[in-house]
């Protein structure tokens, strides 16, 4: 819910499951839903014409 501070969001990018694991860039500005969440859009640093596969995973980081 937007306005929480307790859990910080991030995403991270690799091309094996193995890692190693980058940050992932946020694309655009959020989206508020008008429900009290927001959309996050991220995406993999590679172009999809790289061949290589790509994962990318949420990180959730509990604020002190």
């Amino acid at each position: 819910v937007i306005g929480r501070d307790e859990v910080a969001l991030s995403a991270e990018a690799c091309s094996e499951l193995g890692g190693p694991w980058t940050a992932a860039p946020l694309v655009g500005d959020p989206v508020y839903n008008g429900d009290g969440t927001e959309t996050l859009t991220f995406r993999h640093p590679l172009p999809r014409s790289s061949g290589q596969q790509q994962y990318l995973r949420i990180k959730a980081t509990r604020l002190p």
